[in-house]
């Protein structure tokens, strides 16, 4: 079977994402009876992935492996890359400090992703490369929520913002303004890198020694289970922190969610493997639908009786994703070309809360 080489095997894809997708991604090619090798910065690190209970099956049989990284600028990918049929670049540094320079966020995330794609050029049985980008590539983060309020997304969209601009935040901008928008120089700045990491993978592909495919997914939110049981859910991300919070006791609050477009992680992995098995390429938007935190302590009330105290109560049936405002992802793309489908919203409820349990039996 081919080999699938993911890069950030252990880390987080992006802000918005932060949940380990790598690992569900492996574990969808894995069942698929492809071999993995990923990406990681430390043996420490791969050792880990080969420890999590969900890839003892694919460790026995010498499916997945691991090589080592330790910089994804200036690492060398030749020996991880040898031999590889496909690649998922999944390896982006998350810096949203309002206290780093524009290079310090950008150099990261565009020159990670040169080296990456430099070096499956030059590896000669790279036939697919896949660049795991976000929605923060889409969306102007110059506007406030209220501002993009009814606006639907989709690939021909792109972030706006231009280099100059993130490199002279916050000058700019009005004090009004940074205010409205939060005083995240450091989150604009970061959906920023997102954007100009994509196009530096789309400007590398256009040379004409350059034959794989390119495919770039740009997911919003990424909600569901962990596949890292072994890790404290308080150490594992936005994600999983989100629905720790919301087991934190019926009196806690109900804190609004900043993005309302969503996508299970496992609905992720799979538009992954459709991508490869279908050979398509291009820019795809790939997203579920709209949630927010009211509507998860509904759920996991309704799913998790024996639960009920420990769920905030917040204020049940007043939906922030319904009330807006918001913006929407328009995947009809991703849907039409791969033929996916999204699963139920429980699924991803149930999903997150059990794989959390588990590890609170442990």
């Amino acid at each position: 079977m081919p080999t699938v080489l993911i890069t950030g095997l252990t880390g987080f894809a992006c802000r918005v994402l932060i949940l380990k997708i790598a690992l569900h991604i492996a574990d969808r090619f894995l069942s698929a009876g492809y071999n993995v090798r990923g990406t990681v910065r430390s043996k420490e690190k791969g050792e880990h992935v080969l420890s999590l209970p969900a890839f003892q099956e694919a460790r026995a049989d010498g499916r997945l492996e691991y090589s080592v990284v330790e910089d994804v600028i200036t690492g060398d990918y030749t020996r991880a890359m040898k031999g590889v049929d496909v690649v998922l670049h999944a390896a982006s540094p998350v810096n949203m400090s309002n206290n780093q320079t524009w290079e310090e966020i950008r150099d990261p995330a565009v020159d990670g992703t040169m080296a990456v794609h430099l070096a499956a050029a030059k590896e000669s049985s790279v036939k697919h490369v896949m660049h795991l980008s976000s929605f923060a590539s889409m969306c102007n983060w110059l506007e406030t929520m209220e501002e993009q309020d009814g606006r639907v997304y989709d690939e021909t969209f792109w972030n706006p913002i231009t280099e100059n601009e993130a490199a002279q935040l916050p000058d700019i901008l009005s004090e009004e303004r940074l205010l409205a928008l939060g005083g995240m120089i450091g989150g604009i700045r970061y959906c920023a890198s997102k954007k100009f990491s994509e196009l530096a993978g789309l400007e590398l592909r256009r040379r004409p020694e350059v034959n794989y495919k390119l495919t770039v997914l740009c997911p919003p939110t990424v909600l569901g289970p962990t596949l890292d049981t072994i890790t404290p859910p308080a150490q594992q991300g936005w994600s999983v922190g989100t629905f720790v919070a919301l087991l934190a006791g019926k009196q806690a609050p109900v804190p609004p969610a900043a993005l309302l477009n969503y996508v299970d992680v496992r609905d992720l992995a799979e538009a992954a493997i459709r991508v490869v098995e279908r050979g398509v390429d291009g820019r795809l938007g790939i997203a579920a639908g709209h949630y927010d935190h009211q509507l998860i302590a509904d759920r996991m009330r309704t799913l998790f009786p024996h639960l009920d105290e420990r769920i905030p109560l917040g204020h049940p049936g007043e939906y922030q994703s319904v009330k807006g405002p918001k913006n929407t992802l328009n995947s009809a793309k991703a849907s039409e070309l791969l033929g996916l489908s999204y699963r139920p919203f429980d699924d991803t409820v149930r999903g997150a809360v059990e794989s959390i349990s588990s590890m609170e039996r442990m």
